[in-house]
Formats: structure tokens, sequence, C-alpha cells
């Protein structure tokens, strides 16, 4: 995800909503990552629709990625949002009654576990899995009084809008299924800006704290201001994206859902007809540019952070074998994220690990040569440009009926 994608947004959208939005990350300090930061931005505001977004921010170390989110999450009323560095299994339902709904629950980041072999993993997102999937939680409990045991109904309403982050290159699938895939930039050129951004801080250049406070009030009065509407989009049916997978069943409505929000945020733009705001082909182009990368990852064979580390192998090891040392040397990252890495490319057998490499102190793999680097491809999901030119099919058809219909 790269800031040149977002900036053809920024042009078109100038006078809007949203090209303000771009002015503003910029003055509370996030360097190019505006489209990973409006993507977050835009899962805060679904808290207000019946069925909110839920997004994870994969990235390695050191990469940003929780300076962008925490940055973003600022811009919401305090009211609600629930931010936490943790959140066991049962808390959820032990919250005071009501205080769930069309909030913003946001988890600093993901725990390594190793306990996904025996399902302590799975159980401990379960909560969060069934109120980002139902809007709600119920939960039977047994307590033992003077009349003996009796079951008690504990019932939580929802719905909530959820962020989280992770270095983990792969979660559980039931987890990852529901969110949309973010990432930061790790590119030497971001890594640039971020530095330049830093020394300039340092020198006094920039960085002025009442101009931060400032946006941040601004968006969070103007979040209060926005009005929980229903949204209904009209060219729904027109729209696809790649089914060969089961999972496009919840992204498709992951992608319906990208463009509510949207037309939520720009409901001072768009068309409300009986109290329901009508989105626009305006609310699509954004919800694409953001769910486009996102769903580009859904799809993939690998992940764009594996993918890149296989460019660099490949390069530097076209017929030979290497290591983790190896690796941490080529992509400049931690033996840690070199693992996490390796371990997807293992797994779909663009490189491989020799048994008796595993049983060794020095883990050696052999890279693949013969086959073919997988592609960030995303073949089906309909340009911008294509429903443009689908709504003039229909607006003539409509036109030329009508003439029949008047003769």
């Amino acid at each position: 995800m790269t800031a040149d994608r977002a900036r053809p947004i920024k042009r078109r959208f100038v006078n809007d909503y949203i090209g303000r939005l771009y002015e503003d990350f910029k003055t509370l300090g996030i360097v190019g990552e505006t489209l990973l930061a409006l993507a977050t931005f835009i899962v805060c505001v679904s808290r207000l629709l019946a069925k909110p977004l839920g997004a994870i921010v994969k990235a390695a170390s050191s990469s940003g990625k929780s300076y962008v989110t925490g940055l973003v999450v600022s811009l919401i009323p305090e009211e609600q949002v629930i931010t936490a560095t943790d959140i066991t299994p049962q808390a959820l339902y032990y919250l005071p009654q009501g205080s769930l709904q069309h909030m913003l629950v946001s988890v600093a980041e993901r725990k390594h576990s190793d306990s996904s072999h025996d399902g302590t993993q799975a159980n401990a997102g379960l909560a969060l899995r069934e109120m980002m999937s139902s809007g709600q939680l119920t939960k039977l409990i047994t307590l033992t009084g003077d009349d003996g045991p009796r079951t008690v109904t504990i019932k939580q309403s929802g719905p909530i809008a959820y962020l989280e982050t992770t270095t983990q290159e792969v979660l559980l699938e039931e987890d990852e299924n529901r969110m949309l895939q973010l990432a930061t930039d790790e590119s030497p050129e971001q890594t640039k800006q971020i530095m330049a951004r830093a020394a300039a801080e340092a020198t006094g250049n920039v960085g002025d704290a009442a101009a931060r406070q400032a946006v941040q009030l601004r968006h969070q009065t103007a979040q209060r201001l926005l009005k929980p509407y229903e949204v209904v989009v009209p060219f729904a049916e027109m729209l696809s994206i790649p089914a060969h997978k089961v999972t496009a069943r919840r992204a498709f409505n992951q992608l319906l859902g990208c463009i509510k929000a949207v037309a939520l945020l720009r409901q001072f733009q768009n068309k409300i007809k009986n109290g329901v705001i009508i989105a626009s082909s305006k609310d699509y182009e954004i919800a694409y540019e953001i769910m486009f990368p996102s769903l580009q990852r859904a799809f993939a064979p690998v992940n764009e952070r594996a993918l890149a580390l296989l460019q660099l192998i490949r390069h530097e090891s076209p017929r030979g074998s290497f290591c983790v040392a190896d690796c941490v040397k080529l992509a400049g990252i931690s033996a840690t994220e070199v693992r996490n890495r390796l371990a997807v490319l293992v797994e779909a057998g663009f490189v491989s690990q020799p048994e008796s490499s595993r049983q060794g102190r020095r883990s050696v793999y052999l890279v693949d040569s013969n086959q073919a680097m997988p592609k960030m491809a995303l073949k089906g999901m309909v340009s911008p440009e294509r429903l443009s030119e689908k709504l003039a099919a229909e607006k003539s058809r409509g036109r030329e009926t009508s003439e029949e219909s008047g003769s």
C-alpha cells in the first residue's frame, strides 16, 4: 500500500470531507500512509452501521502500524471508543449492558501464541468473532445460591467496529476472513519519508501540538454530528469480485459495508430519501481504492510481505540454499519476522526445508527457482470506470423505455 494510490482520490475530492481528511492526516504526522489511514478511518465510521467493519493491520515490528491506527482512532469521540491492550475471552460479556452498541473496539498488538493446536487461541477470539458476525452475544452461566444452582442468561448487544494490529503473518482463519486485511508500506522510500519527518520534528520545523489538537477536536465534533442513517447501494447488483474462494461470500459483504460507511461519512454530499442515504458512484470510487488492496491480499496465494522476501531470495540465491541469517541481511528485518514469512512460503510450496535441517541448529531452506512467481492480481472486481459505464447504460435504457411508453 503506497501513498501514490491515494493521490488521485485527494485530487478528485479536494472540496469533500475525504479531501479534508488527507490534509488533516498530514497535520497529525501521518507520512506516506494516507490510504492506510483512510481505510482505518472508514472502519471507525462503520461503527454507526447495522453491520460494521472489522480490520487488522499486518506489518513488521517498528513499521508504524500502531502509530497510524492510534492517530486515526484519536479522531473518534472518546465516548464512542473502547481501547485495550488485551481482551480476555470473557471480558465482553461482563461489560455494562449496552456499552458495546455502535462502539469502536480498538485492540493493540495481537499476542503471539502457539496454542492454536489445542483450541485456546480459537476460544480467545470467540466473543469478538460472534460480535462482528451477529452483533450480539448470549452466554448461559450457572450460579449457586441458597436455593441451589440456577442458570442465568447474559446478553450483550452490539454491533461493534473492530480494529487490531499484528506482526503475525498468518492468523486463525475464523478471525482472518472476518476482517479487512490492511498493511503498512515497508519500502525503503517510505522509511526515508518517516526519517525525514522525524528529523523535521526534531528541528522544530513541523509538529505543532496545537494544530494536531485542533484537528482531533474538529473530527471528533464532526463524528458526533453524523446521523446513523440506513444506507442503500442501488448499484450493488452491478458489482462483483472473484468467486473462486468461499471467503468471497464474506468479502463481498465487506465491500458493500465499505461503500455504506463511505456514504455515511459523506452524508452531507449524498442524497437522503425518506431517512435513507442513497450511496453514489463517488462513494464506490473511494471504497474501491480502500478495498482493492485488501481483497488482493485476501485472494493472493501469499501475502505481499512474504512475496517481497521471496523476490529477494530468488535474486540472491536462484539455485542454492539459504538460511534465516541470510534473509535478515537481505531484507533488513528481524529473524522472527523472517521465520514468519518463510513459514508462509514453505506452506505455499515456494521454498522448502529439508528434514535434516529442521533438526539442526542452523535451519537451511531451499528455493524452487522453477516455480512461477505468485502474483498479487485481482481479476473480476468492477472498476469505478466500469461501474460508471454500467450506470450510464442503465440510465439510457430507462430513458428509451420512458420514451417508448410515452409514444
